[in-house]
């Protein structure tokens, strides 16, 4: 498979230097190691697993093979063109690195290490000098302090996570100020069928930049919704410019810490971070239309949420369950998020009444009892026609413990041939229940998110029915 070229690739400045770092021809490792626990190591098994087409170059003084490819002992003796530098050497080393990855023509580095601006006035000292270098080389730099950067369609995984290589592509972008989180989003929403297409670990942004990453993947066209974990904003009027003018008004989903200020002590530790005012930031966010993340479980739902490409005319929730309590707590969670349950029509409830047993609930929300799990034609003739109700805004699907999947493609074929957004509810374990872990994963590839908990679904169709 050749690496795909961006519409960035030929400009100039920052994004011109990550479309060849994230679709790279060539990737150098500066540090690889045969030390099983070695960051560099990491990188290269990441690289090889992950399976990147391109030329994979290790770089150690020391020579030899490592996992099957040969080493070049020394920078300067890198095969020219090289698009992407991926830096694990210990932070002292690393200007003298950027100088040699400079003449030889590397558009960007990532620079692994910690030990920087994180660490007080002596790493703040030799992150200045990092950049000032890399300046003098003509190289971009992503981090310091960074698990690296992921493009899942051209399998590019350059990161020291080899499990976040491989999956099949999607629309979510992430631009992270956190390496944990990157890979947080990455396995909670894999695990429910949401797809990526880019993932970047800012670290500490000596040069690089949130403004940069998020410039980036506004304009990427594989890139349906953006999720983006914030610590500080260094350019708040830049940011906020690209985010009033981004084109499509694209879905952009934040989760802010370091509201408080014992939160912002914690988040200058981190990555040497200086956060703003929580009433300012906010009040800017409704302004420019990006859905706020108040906890780790709004942004991976919120994101979720979003990859259904749908979007609700209004807050007017229609529920269809086969168990029955979970269905009264998903009501109960939408008026008390301020949400509106639909009142169905006569000629809902009238259709209803024709496909449902005598002992169902024909209202909002709509109960199927137990029937749901042995007959599936009774599930989705049921969705059909709650969703054609014009009171209908949107719709949760409660799937019950037993359900199978059996009937899944007649489900799935109903949402997709028509604009009303739909979550579904598992209540099954994911573990335990292959079958269901199953159901899940294949409603996600098809744009059907599904969430845990009747309230997380609640709380997801409110972000969706906000930012619309």
């Amino acid at each position: 498979m050749k690496p795909r070229q961006n519409a960035n690739d030929t400009e100039p400045g920052a994004a011109g230097a990550l479309g060849r770092a994230l679709h790279p021809r060539a990737v150098a490792v500066v540090g690889a190691s045969s030390r099983e626990n070695n960051l560099g190591h990491w990188i290269l098994q990441s690289l090889i697993s992950g399976g990147f087409p391109g030329a994979i170059y290790p770089v150690n003084p020391k020579g030899g093979n490592l996992l099957g490819l040969d080493v070049i002992t020394d920078v300067e003796r890198l095969p020219e063109p090289v698009d992407l530098g991926i830096v694990a050497v210990p932070g002292n080393r690393v200007p003298e690195t950027l100088e040699t990855l400079g003449r030889k023509g590397v558009a960007c580095a990532a620079v692994i290490a910690g030990g920087f601006a994180e660490t007080g006035p002596e790493g703040r000292a030799l992150q200045g000098e990092l950049l000032r270098v890399a300046r003098q080389a003509g190289v971009r730099l992503i981090g310091p302090n960074t698990i690296g950067i992921i493009d899942v369609r051209s399998r590019l995984n350059a990161s020291f996570s080899s499990d976040m290589g491989g999956s099949e592509p999607g629309g979510i972008g992430v631009v992270s100020q956190s390496g944990s989180v990157c890979e947080t989003l990455y396995f909670r929403c894999l695990e429910r069928g949401g797809g990526f297409s880019t993932l970047i670990a800012a670290g500490n942004e000596a040069d690089l930049d949130l403004c940069d990453y998020l410039e980036y993947l506004l304009r990427d066209p594989d890139t349906a919704v953006v999720a983006m974990y914030v610590e500080q904003i260094r350019r708040p009027r830049r940011f906020f410019q690209l985010l009033k003018d981004r084109e499509g008004k694209k879905p952009v989903v934040m989760f802010r810490t370091g509201r408080t200020p014992r939160g912002r002590e914690a988040a200058f530790s981190h990555t040497g971070a200086m956060a703003g005012s929580d009433a300012v930031l906010s009040g800017l966010c409704r302004q420019v239309g990006v859905v706020e993340a108040r906890s780790y479980g709004d942004l991976i739902d919120g994101t979720m949420a979003f990859t259904c490409g749908r979007r609700p005319r209004g807050g007017r929730l229609a529920v269809v369950t086969g168990p029955g309590a979970p269905g009264v707590a998903a009501c109960d969670a939408a008026l008390e998020a301020g949400l509106e349950m639909a009142t169905l029509g006569n000629g809902t409830a009238e259709k209803l009444s024709r496909i449902l047993p005598p002992i169902a609930s024909w209202r909002n929300p709509v109960d199927m009892t137990g029937s749901a799990a042995t007959n599936p034609e009774l599930v989705w003739r049921t969705i059909e026609t709650v969703l054609a109700d014009d009171s209908v805004d949107g719709l949760i699907v409660i799937v019950g413990a037993l359900q199978t999947t059996q009937g899944l493609d007649d489900i799935i074929r109903v949402v997709v041939s028509q604009p009303k957004p739909v979550f579904a509810v598992t209540v099954g374990s994911l573990s335990k229940n292959a079958e269901n872990r199953a159901i899940v994963e294949r409603l996600g590839q098809h744009r059907v998110p599904c969430f845990l908990t009747p309230e997380r679904a609640v709380r997801a169709f409110q972000l969706l029915a906000v930012r619309c």
